[in-house]
């Protein structure tokens, strides 16, 4: 065998070596995201044993119905963008996962985990529910929709809408994700999406006004707390890492001009 096609031969399982080891690594990180969709498993059966014992008629449960959430009249065309909604967050979830950066990925998982989880625990310490829905729904496609809707999830634990806080939480990562940067169509599209599903949700007599804006509140404090507080707790720690060893080399330099200064150099 001539000496240059050993060397090609080599070239190519270095190539392959190094290909492979890329590939490991990216799935090893891929992966590592995909445990975050383990909360699944806390959240479900947290949500639905407060939807068992929280019930409309339970004693001391809060109604936050108001004025104004009688004057919105219900509309069952919004089913639709309601149910986008989840084909909207697990698209997003896909999405951040294999394209977003490391830091973009933490900010949306943990927006996700820990404001459903704020949400769920105001539930249980401040029961809640509505008595908003229609005694009648119109009989086409969309009303049995919302009639189905309506006998597999209850009126209760609606404070703060998880459906809104959700929308919001994941349009701002997108919108914020630097892999969509030069595509302003899929942001504004998330943008147009996350304002119909936040107004589906009182039109559908899902949530009243009250709990909307509680939505909104909660994902406030959520986006100062992880987009702002970690990340300049991150960026300070960064720069100050960076000035101390600035800061050290700088002395060590000046220390050996001074002794190349001072000391009698050979001659």
């Amino acid at each position: 065998m001539h000496k240059n096609s050993i060397n090609d031969i080599m070239k190519y399982l270095c190539f392959r070596k190094g290909y492979f080891i890329m590939g490991y690594k990216e799935n090893k990180k891929y992966l590592k995201r995909c445990l975050y969709g383990l909360y699944v498993f806390i959240y479900m059966p947290w949500f639905f044993t407060l939807e068992h014992f929280i019930q409309p008629d339970m004693p001391g449960i809060h109604i936050l119905n108001t004025p104004l959430d009688d004057k919105i009249p219900f509309c069952e065309y919004f089913i639709i963008p309601y149910i986008l909604w989840f084909f909207y967050v697990v698209g997003s979830c896909v999405f951040m996962i294999y394209k977003a950066s490391d830091k973009e990925f933490v900010q949306f998982a943990l927006s996700l985990i820990i404001g459903m989880s704020l949400a769920l625990t105001i539930c249980m310490i401040y029961p809640n529910g509505l008595t908003l829905r229609p005694s009648y729904i119109p009989d086409n496609i969309c009303g049995k929709i919302v009639k189905g809707l309506y006998k597999t999830d209850t009126s209760t634990n609606v404070f703060p809408s998880i459906h809104v806080y959700n929308s919001l939480a994941v349009h701002i990562a997108l919108a914020k994700c630097k892999a969509l940067k030069n595509k302003p169509a899929v942001r504004y599209a998330s943008l147009v999406l996350c304002i119909l599903i936040c107004m589906s949700t009182i039109f559908l007599k899902q949530h009243s006004v009250i709990d909307v804006i509680g939505g909104f509140a909660l994902m406030a404090v959520m986006y100062v707390f992880i987009y702002v507080f970690i990340f300049e707790t991150e960026f300070r720690s960064c720069c100050s890492d960076w000035s101390a060893m600035a800061q050290s080399r700088l002395t060590a330099t000046s220390a050996s001009q001074v002794q190349a200064i001072l000391l009698p150099q050979p001659s």
